[in-house]
C-alpha cells in the first residue's frame, strides 16, 4: 500500500492490478487488487466495475468515507498477510479460553502489536478503528478478530478495570444510561 501525491494517476502497468482507495482523511493509497479483495465489499464493487469498464484500463478509485488512513494501514497489513487463505477459522462466542490459544501465532502477534498496542495508556480507540473498517469493509476473518480482542481485552475485568480501559472517568447519568439501553437493547440482557 503506497501514499499517492493528491494528484497522481497510476501508469498503465497498474491500472489493472491496483485500485486507489480515498480515506477519511483524505488521503489516496493505491493498493493492489488481489489484497483488497478480502473485503467483500470491494470485490463485490470491482467486479461491478469489471462490468462496465471499457477495454482502455482506468483509474479505479473507491472512497471509503468511514476508514481513516491508519485503519486502512492495520486492515491492509491483515488482508496482505492473509491472502490467498481458503479457510476461515470461527472464534469460540462467547469467549471461554485464552485467546492466544485459539488464534494463529501471527494473528495473536497482529492483535498484540497493531489493534491493542498501548490500549492501557491510549485506550481502544485503535482497536474500535480497525473493527469499524473491517465492518465497514465486510471483512467478517477481521471483525471477529478484533471483537474477539475486544472480549478478551474485558474478560476477568473488575468494573473500575473495564471503566479505565474504555477512558470512562465519570459514572454514567441516568439518562445516559436511558440513550445506550435505546441504541443497544442487548445492554439489559
Amino acid at each position: 500500500m503506497q501514499l499517492l501525491p493528491a494528484n497522481a494517476c497510476l501508469d498503465d502497468g497498474l491500472l489493472r492490478t491496483h485500485l486507489v482507495l480515498k480515506t477519511l482523511d483524505h488521503r489516496r493509497y493505491t493498493c493492489p487488487r488481489d489484497i483488497m479483495q478480502g473485503s467483500l465489499l470491494i470485490r463485490e464493487l470491482l467486479e461491478d466495475e469489471d462490468d462496465v469498464m471499457s477495454d482502455a484500463p482506468q483509474t479505479v478509485e473507491i472512497p471509503l468515507p468511514a476508514v481513516d488512513s491508519k485503519s486502512l494501514s492495520s486492515v491492509f497489513e491483515y488482508l496482505e498477510h492473509h491472502l490467498g487463505d481458503t479457510r476461515y477459522r470461527d472464534i469460540e462466542r462467547p469467549l471461554r479460553g485464552d485467546l492466544s490459544a485459539l488464534v494463529e501465532p501471527w494473528d495473536w502477534k497482529y492483535i498484540c502489536d497493531t489493534l491493542l498496542q498501548g490500549v492501557y495508556e491510549k485506550g481502544v480507540h485503535n482497536l474500535f478503528a480497525v473493527l469499524n473498517a473491517a465492518n465497514y469493509l465486510h471483512i467478517p476473518p477481521l471483525r471477529d478478530l478484533c471483537g474477539a480482542a475486544l472480549a478478551n481485552l474485558v474478560r476477568n475485568k473488575s468494573e473500575e478495570e473495564i471503566l479505565h480501559i474504555f477512558g470512562i472517568t465519570e459514572p454514567f447519568t441516568k439518562d445516559q444510561e436511558e440513550e445506550l439501553c435505546k441504541e443497544f437493547p442487548w445492554l439489559r440482557e
